[in-house]
C-alpha cells in the first residue's frame, strides 16, 4: 500500500487563504451599537479567517503500512487541546475531537472533527475595518466531516456555529455565527470549498479553490 497523505492539509490551506487575524484582554461591555452592514462584512470575513487558522493542525497516522489480504477498517480515534496565540496578544483554546476510519482494502478515509474553539481577546482589523477585541460567548463548534477515495475523489461537508461578544471603541455587542461548509474535487481536479451563512446578522460568502499536491 502506498503511504496516504494528510488529506486534512488541503483543506486547512484553503481556509488559511482567508486572509487571519490577531488578538487582546476581555474588556467591560456597554451598550450595544449596531454594527453597518459593511462592517458586519468585513468582519466577518476576517473572523471566519482566522478561525481557520488556528487549533486546526491535526495528522492522522492511519493507512500506512503494508497492506493485509483480509479486509479491514482501520479506526483512529483522539482529543487535542491546544492554545494558539493571536498575533497582538490574546489566545484561541481548541478543543479538537477526532475520529478516521481507513479501509484497508479499497483505501478510502473518512474523517470527522468537532472543534469546539474558545477566543480569547482576539483583535480583528483590517483596512475599511476598527479593530475588533472579541471573546467567545461561549464557543464556536465547527462539526467537519472529509472522505477521500483512493482513486482521488474528495467530499466535504460541514458547519461553524456558535457566537462571539465584540468590543470596538465604545461599542459594543455579540456575532451570532452561522456558516455552512461544502467542498469537493475530482481526481486530479483542484479541492473546491464553499462556505455560505451569515456572521453578525450579515451575509458571508467565501469559495477557495486549493490545487491538489
Amino acid at each position: 500500500m502506498r503511504p496516504r497523505r494528510t488529506f486534512l492539509k488541503v483543506a486547512f490551506t484553503a481556509l488559511t487563504l482567508i486572509p487571519l487575524a490577531a488578538c487582546d484582554d476581555e474588556p467591560e461591555l456597554a451598550p450595544p451599537i449596531p454594527l453597518s452592514q459593511t462592517e458586519a462584512e468585513l468582519f466577518g470575513r476576517r473572523f471566519v479567517g482566522h478561525s481557520f487558522g488556528v487549533g486546526f493542525g491535526v495528522t492522522i497516522p492511519i493507512g500506512l503500512g503494508a497492506s493485509s489480504p483480509a479486509r479491514a477498517i482501520q479506526t483512529y480515534q483522539d482529543e487535542l487541546t491546544s492554545e494558539d496565540p493571536c498575533d497582538e496578544g490574546g489566545s484561541v483554546l481548541s478543543n479538537v475531537v477526532v475520529t478516521a476510519t481507513y479501509d484497508d482494502v479499497s483505501e478510502d478515509i473518512a474523517l470527522d472533527l468537532e472543534i469546539v474553539q474558545t477566543h480569547q481577546g482576539c483583535a480583528i482589523s483590517d483596512e475599511g475595518l476598527d479593530t475588533f477585541v472579541v471573546n467567545g460567548s461561549p464557543s464556536i463548534v465547527t462539526d467537519w466531516s472529509f472522505a477521500e477515495t483512493s482513486a482521488g475523489l474528495f467530499n466535504t461537508t460541514g458547519s461553524m456555529e456558535g457566537a462571539v461578544t465584540f468590543t470596538s471603541g465604545d461599542r459594543t455587542g455579540t456575532c451570532d455565527v452561522d456558516v455552512a461548509i461544502s467542498g469537493s474535487g475530482l481526481p486530479g481536479e483542484p479541492i473546491v470549498i464553499s462556505m455560505e451563512g451569515s456572521v453578525c446578522d450579515a451575509p458571508f460568502s467565501e469559495t477557495v479553490s486549493v490545487p491538489r499536491s
